[in-house]
């Protein structure tokens, strides 16, 4: 199987030099994942950061068995974020295969009520946006509450996530309270 790469910019120039290194680095994550197909590099300037170390900005996805990994990491030098996003997806990689994909819990099985204390009330949120700055369309597989919990660790996504209730069969959002405890908000029809 060959691993499909997607290099991405934004203001920011990819030389031929930077795009063989990322190949050739990016190329090499085929050997602890088999079975992947794509991976996705963005990198990208952001000129507004106050400190120069932050600038450079580099993103590693990797869509694996209905699971996506994703690290980012900035610094002053692309070369050396995208390093850095790479060591992280690696140790990623790591925890993702050494767990092993739970399977859907079957009866008497424990739940994220069980394991973790959530509560529903939503934190105080800042004031509405007028307008919708940026839409993202992502697939969704079904999985249960541990799975998503789990999801949520992997993806870096420490505030939310977005999945597929296995159970209900509707879509549920796990958050991070400010305590460090998690929030599920179930949507209902009034």
């Amino acid at each position: 199987m060959t691993l499909e790469l997607t290099i991405n910019s934004r203001n920011l120039q990819v030389t031929e030099k930077l795009r063989d290194y990322i190949e050739s680095r990016a190329l090499k994550l085929e050997r602890y994942l088999p079975e992947l197909t794509h991976a996705q590099v963005d990198l990208r300037a952001q000129e507004t950061m106050r400190s120069a170390g932050d600038r450079q900005v580099a993103q590693i996805t990797l869509p694996v068995k209905g699971s996506v990994l994703r690290a980012e990491e900035r610094s002053g030098d692309i070369q050396s974020a995208f390093d850095k996003a790479l060591d992280k997806i690696q140790r990623q990689i790591t925890r993702f295969k050494g767990k092993g994909r739970m399977k859907r819990r079957k009866a008497g099985q424990a739940t994220l009520a069980d394991v973790l204390p959530i509560d529903l009330d939503m934190p105080e949120t800042a004031p509405l946006m007028p307008a919708i700055a940026r839409r993202k369309n992502f697939p969704v597989t079904p999985m249960d509450e541990l799975e998503a919990l789990e999801q949520m660790q992997l993806t870096g996504h420490d505030n939310f996530y977005m999945f597929l209730n296995a159970d209900t069969n509707q879509i549920n959002l796990l958050y991070t309270r400010k305590d460090g405890s998690f929030g599920l908000l179930e949507p209902t029809i009034d």
